[in-house]
């Protein structure tokens, strides 16, 4: 019966292991994630962003065409001309 009780141990220090490297991952996971989200965007307030985002989203919130841009304008359009390679 010494095979069953060490199975039992066995598999009980394994999922002790297991949950350890799952718990050693996510703290490093969160850790790199905060890192890249202060190297992209700095000392920004994430939360405060996407409420103004949503806020300037919602119903009732304009909407600019083009981005909130004028139609482009092409500065070496001839206009006049029907077709030229110039």
């Amino acid at each position: 019966m010494t095979g069953a009780g060490s199975g039992r141990e066995l598999r009980r220090g394994l999922s002790s292991r297991l949950a350890g490297v799952r718990s050693d991952f996510l703290v490093a996971f969160h850790e790199r994630e905060d890192l890249l989200r202060h190297e992209l965007v700095g000392d920004v307030d994430i939360a405060a962003v996407k409420a103004d985002r949503a806020a300037r989203s919602g119903p009732g919130a304009r909407h600019p065409s083009a981005g909130g841009r004028g139609a482009h304008v092409d500065p070496d359009d001839d206009g006049d001309l029907p077709y030229s390679f110039f």
